[in-house]
């Protein structure tokens, strides 16, 4: 996608990677990058609190590690909660036996920024099937602009309704945590994907970690 998926993005290699010495302190140290299954589980095990709802795999894409994740996940106590750009039905079909909770984003065609947007979003959905039919608790998020078609929504919650998957909304965010979507349109868009989904089944969700200025 425009925001995260780019060739530049996905071309680093860094040699380090950072780890919190304490929980919620940000008080990071590098650690050399790779790093293998048994030292990951370590990592995960010192970092745990009482409050742990799941560990989550996140990325950039983590699907694009599937074989490293493919050999974690057996490892880990707790509960695997997976959010994916869903391009990768094949790589969360490796997974999916380990995943409790998943996120699935669908990209909007104002998100996408080549050609082959409905492909994209056929294989989302198949990820978003591939997950669900392995027993995970699954939901669907798109990432809004001021461009962003209220038919599109409309669209995407009548496939998913016909899935039994929730909707969450999110509005793109600047960096500085400022919401970049008018309250009309977001308005908008809920309420085109009421005609298909109950309210107990859609959300606006908002990138927290911005406004707290967390990573």
């Amino acid at each position: 996608c425009v925001w995260c998926d780019s060739p530049d993005a996905q071309a680093v290699r860094p040699g380090e990677f950072r780890v919190e010495r304490e929980p919620g302190t940000g008080d990071f140290e590098a650690l050399p990058n790779p790093v293998d299954v048994r030292g990951m589980v370590r990592i995960i095990d010192g970092l745990k609190t009482p409050d742990l709802h799941s560990i989550s795999l996140t990325g950039g894409e983590p699907l694009s590690q599937v074989d490293f994740l493919e050999a974690l996940c057996p490892d880990l106590d707790d509960a695997v909660y997976l959010e994916t750009n869903g391009t990768l039905p094949e790589a969360a079909g490796r997974v999916a036996g380990f995943v409790d909770y998943a996120s699935v984003d669908i990209k909007d065609e104002t998100a996408t920024p080549y050609s082959g947007w409905e492909d994209v979003v056929e294989r989302e959905f198949r990820t978003i099937e591939v997950l669900k039919d392995a027993g995970a608790e699954v939901f669907a998020k798109v990432v809004v602009t001021d461009n962003t078609e209220p038919g599109n929504i409309a669209g995407f919650a009548r496939r998913l309704s016909e899935l039994g998957v929730p909707l969450a909304i999110q509005p793109v965010t600047g960096d500085d945590g400022t919401v970049k979507v008018s309250q009309k349109r977001l308005f908008l868009l809920s309420e085109a994907a009421a005609q298909y989904l109950s309210a107990e089944d859609l959300t606006i969700s908002l990138q927290t970690h911005k406004f707290q200025g967390l990573l």
